[in-house]
């Protein structure tokens, strides 16, 4: 799997493809983008994509961050990390 991201104007698929980490995130796929705020969706490049977890009618469709940080998705959820 190679998890893609789509964020700001919406890219062409599949994406920006997002990156192994090194050191104390070897092992996890991480993308950097400068900002204070970003609503994103992750696909594999080959037209899967993840949602939110809970997922309903209601709920947000895309991932969303507000504040700065180091994020930590897994399982559809999305948790900032200490």
């Amino acid at each position: 799997m190679s998890p893609s991201t789509h964020s700001d104007a919406w890219t062409n698929l599949p994406g920006v493809e997002m990156q192994f980490g090194s050191e104390d995130l070897a092992g996890c796929k991480v993308l950097q983008v400068r900002g204070h705020s970003i609503e994103f969706v992750l696909n594999d490049g080959a037209g899967q994509w993840d949602t939110p977890d809970p997922y309903g009618s209601s709920q947000n469709k895309n991932y969303t961050v507000d504040s700065p940080g180091k994020y930590r998705l897994q399982g559809g959820r999305l948790n900032k990390l200490s």
